[in-house]
């Protein structure tokens, strides 16, 4: 009698479990932190608790030596179609420790989307219950971002470590051979032309690489030359997606809108208003264009978070309708 008492105990148990789980996923659901470790890096101990970890866009912030330990990823699926930097950065800040890493450098989201549908169960105003066919989205948010030493970590760096071989294909985002160490007041020393600054940006272009760069898909699988071939994609990805004919101004305006046929449409009046924004990164662009050889790096530097800006808000992820409606210009200005 004990016994039969305590299976059935254990089973409610374990089904109060499951329901639980499952309302969970309907919300959201976040796989493990993984680590792609950068070939040749050094395998420091974890370190100890409660020291603190710094979190910034690049490693060049930092103005002391450092050494990339590989790349943190974390996949999220969700009910919500706003990716969450912010948690990225905190749940990568409590895993780096594990990795010998006090510093989370360069995190980023890709989001994609898809849709299915699914049968509803619904109870009418009749007390009756009756099952739909409904489309329900689900979002794929994958956040990644670097695993970084710095030399003010406990027990320092490893004499050598700071030479980083590239990144393998699966320790994504690659710093693209990084291969570097960074001191107050001196430039990252590298094997390479391009910055370490255009190198970040080369990265973040080869998202676009099979639809807005079609034509830097060869070029965008390797390093960049230097730093005027990263400013000129960044020039063409802005004419693709504010230009004239452009994904904003023809593709959602005329093709998807209608606007020419029916000016006065409200969503049409949003994106005219959204669109007189422009004229700012035009400028951008303009100068952005008459950058030399050897002021490219420089510019290129001092431009990197406005640069970044752009991508973040008026970059769609991908060219279709809901690319476009995850864009931060569509959520704050057009919905």
């Amino acid at each position: 009698m004990f016994q039969g008492q305590f299976l059935r105990q254990q089973a409610t148990t374990i089904m109060a479990c499951v329901a639980l789980s499952a309302l969970v996923l309907t919300t959201a659901c976040g796989g493990a932190i993984r680590l792609n470790r950068q070939a040749g890096a050094h395998k420091y101990r974890a370190l100890p608790l409660g020291t603190p970890i710094q979190v910034v866009e690049t490693e060049s912030q930092l103005g002391i030596k450092f050494a990339v330990i590989g790349g943190l990823r974390w996949k999220v699926t969700s009910s919500h179609a706003e990716p969450d930097l912010q948690k990225a950065k905190q749940r990568f800040g409590t895993h780096a420790p594990r990795y010998g890493c006090d510093v989370v450098a360069g995190v980023q989201v890709k989001s994609s989307s898809k849709t299915t549908k699914k049968r509803v169960r619904e109870l009418g105003a009749d007390g009756k219950t009756t099952h739909t066919m409904k489309d329900v989205t689900r979002y794929t948010h994958e956040y990644t971002g670097r695993c970084v030493r710095s030399e003010k970590a406990p027990g320092g760096l490893v004499e050598g470590s700071e030479q980083t071989a590239e990144l393998s294909d699966d320790a994504k985002p690659p710093v693209l051979d990084v291969g570097a160490t960074a001191t107050a007041g001196t430039k990252l020393e590298t094997k390479r032309k391009a910055s370490p600054d255009a190198e970040r940006m080369w990265v973040r272009l080869g998202a676009y690489k099979s639809n807005f760069l079609k034509n830097w898909r060869d070029g965008l699988i390797k390093a960049p030359d230097d730093d005027m071939q990263v400013l000129e994609a960044y020039s063409e990805l802005m004419i693709q997606v504010i230009g004239p004919a452009g994904f904003w101004r023809k593709t959602v305006r005329v093709e998807w809108f209608g606007c020419p046929a029916d000016p006065k449409q409200e969503q049409c009046a949003k994106l005219n208003k959204a669109t007189a924004t422009f004229r700012s990164w035009e400028r951008m662009r303009k100068t952005m264009d008459r950058q030399k050889p050897a002021g490219a790096a420089q510019w290129l530097h001092n431009h990197a978070t406005r640069m970044n800006e752009f991508l973040d808000n008026l970059v769609p992820a991908r060219p279709n309708l809901t690319g476009m409606q995850q864009t931060q210009l569509y959520i704050e200005k057009i919905r």
